[in-house]
Formats: C-alpha cells, structure tokens, sequence
C-alpha cells in the first residue's frame, strides 16, 4: 500500500534559503522544536509550529554533524560527528557550554541523553560515559572532560545507542546488540538476531523489547530480559537505516512501528493481536521520497537516514536538504 501524501516540508516554500545547504542525518524533537543536523556542518532549529527557524544555525563542528539527541527536562541538547568533537547547547538560548575535541578518536555516529548520562558511540567501536551536568557546565577551553567510564567489547563501529535509567543498549556493525548495565558497566547480555550489522535501535521500556534495524534489510523486535527474538518484519529491497517506535499521545502501548530504508521508502508497521502469545505485524502505509521530492543529481536514489514521531507527525530526513512531516 502506497500512500500519496501532501507532507509538510522544513524549511517552508518562502523560506527555502534557510534551509540545510546538504544531507539531513539526524534530528530530535524537544515539545517545540525539531532540531536537525547536516553534512553541511551546521545544526538548525526548527518551529514545530511555524516550521520556520527560531534561531540562526549553529555552528561548532568542522565536518558533517552524524547525531544530535535533547534533554528537555535538564534544558540541553548534545551533537557530534565526523569530527570526533562533542557539544554541549543550552536548549534556551542555544549557546554552546562545552565543547569536548577528540571525544572519540574517529566519527561519533550516535548519542542518548538523560539528566544523568550522555551516551556516546562511534566508529571507535567504542561506548563512552559523559556526566550530564558537568559536559553542560559552561567551562574554559582549557578544562578537559574526560568520560565517566568506557565500555569496550564491540568488534566494528557502533551505529546505534539507546537507554533506560538502568541499561545502556548498543547496535554495531559486529551485527551484536549488547546491554550493559548502568551501574556495574558490565555487559551483561549480548544478543545476535540480524545477520548482518545494527544501523538504529530503539527501547520499549514498558514492553521490555529492543526494535532494531539493520542492513540485512529487515526490522526485529527481541526481548530485552531474554534476548529472545519475539518478530521480523521483512519487505524493503535494501538496508533499513532508521526505525522508532510511535508512542501515541495518552497512551502507553507499543503499536506501530515506522521504518526508514536506503531503498527511498518510508513504511508505517501496525500491530494486529493474533491471540494472547502471538501478534502480526502488517504494513499499513508506504511513503516514498520520489513522490514527494525531486530527484536528486546524478539520479541519485533519495536514502532514508531516519524517522522520528512525536505521536502526530512523523519526520523523515534524507540525502536532501529537506526535512519532511506526515500526519500519522
């Protein structure tokens, strides 16, 4: 099923000119804002309301901006990227606080936030530990942060982060999905149900599921406890780059998923109760990037690098410089 969609585009038609000059990698959504991040090196933020930018965009990095994760209750919002450079803004006035250089020693690919934690990964293989409230101190240049602690144990990059307040989720190339434990830093489960590497997980924290994506070009859904895999969802034709969980507002449970894939597709999953120990996932609709934005030089397909909802729209960004929302 193929959907045909008017979406909403960012930046709008009059205000083209503000937009990202190049790819969209990544975005996250605080209750106003959508901020995104570019390979043109800039972070952007975004009206929900108005989808026009609020502020001029932010610079701080030297190469493309590959992550970018908030912490609206503690009023921060971290970005990394190619340049191994962390950043720290204060979601108020959008002000740097820190910056930490080489806080990994290639690309970081990934990051979580809480009011504790800052959770970065990278092509490093690594999973590094930032004290929240000390990397959004406003510090001199010449104060070092180091991470709270390293955890080690991934064989290639690690592509993907997620967490709880008790276990830090890792997804890496090695094709492995580790769980660590907050407290004692010990992984203490490995779980290995794609057969090729992880490219974005997420946490159900009431259901206790992982929903990963990875390029074996297929979605799966594993216990977290068990690592037993529950669901695989198959169908896009290439590596599925983006998944999330849309958690509809006022509600608590786990019934759609949204998949975004390099092969140009954008899939909404609906979950349908089978019986009491199995359910069926069906794809309810299809967005493509070809119907909605022009073709890209060279005749370059339009990749989908991620998908996010905020329980009403769902934001897709791209090989283009647009971001695009649907109602859901």
């Amino acid at each position: 099923m193929t959907v045909s969609a008017n979406p909403d585009l960012f930046p709008t038609a009059d205000q083209s000119l503000d937009g990202h000059t190049d790819a969209v990698y990544n975005m996250t959504l605080t209750n106003s804002y959508l901020i995104t991040c570019s390979r043109d090196t800039t972070l952007r933020i975004w009206s929900l309301e108005t989808r026009k930018l609020v502020h001029p965009p932010l610079q701080g990095h030297t190469k493309s901006v590959l992550a970018v994760a908030a912490c609206v209750s503690s009023g921060f919002f971290v970005s990394a990227g190619v340049d191994g450079r962390l950043i720290a803004w204060n979601l108020e006035t959008f002000e740097c606080r820190r910056m930490v250089d080489n806080a990994h020693t290639d690309s970081i690919l990934s990051i979580a936030a809480s009011a504790s934690l800052v959770v970065t990964e990278g092509k490093d293989k690594l999973v590094k530990m930032w004290e929240s409230k000390r990397l959004c101190e406003m510090a001199d240049s010449n104060d070092p942060l180091a991470p709270i602690f390293t955890l080690s144990g991934h064989i290639a990059a690690v592509n993907s982060v997620a967490m709880t307040d008790k276990v830090i989720i890792s997804g890496a190339g090695d094709r492995g999905i580790r769980v660590w434990d907050i407290a004692t830093k010990a992984c203490i489960r490995t779980i290995n149900v794609h057969s090729m590497g992880i490219t974005r997980l997420e946490i159900c924290p009431l259901h206790r599921y992982i929903v990963s994506s990875s390029s074996d070009n297929t979605i799966r859904i594993s216990d977290i406890d068990t690592g037993e895999e529950l669901q695989c969802l198959r169908g896009h034709t290439e590596l599925v780059r983006s998944v999330c969980v849309v958690r509809k507002t006022g509600s608590t449970d786990f019934d759609t998923i949204v998949s975004g894939s390099y092969d140009g597709s954008v899939w909404v999953w609906s979950r349908r109760r089978m019986d009491a120990k199995k359910d069926s996932w069906v794809v309810t609709k299809q967005y493509k990037m070809s119907d909605v934005l022009p073709p890209l030089e060279n005749n370059v397909k339009n990749r989908v690098f991620q998908v996010l909802s905020d329980g009403t729209r769902l934001f897709c960004t791209n090989a283009s410089s647009s971001i695009i929302a649907w109602q859901i």
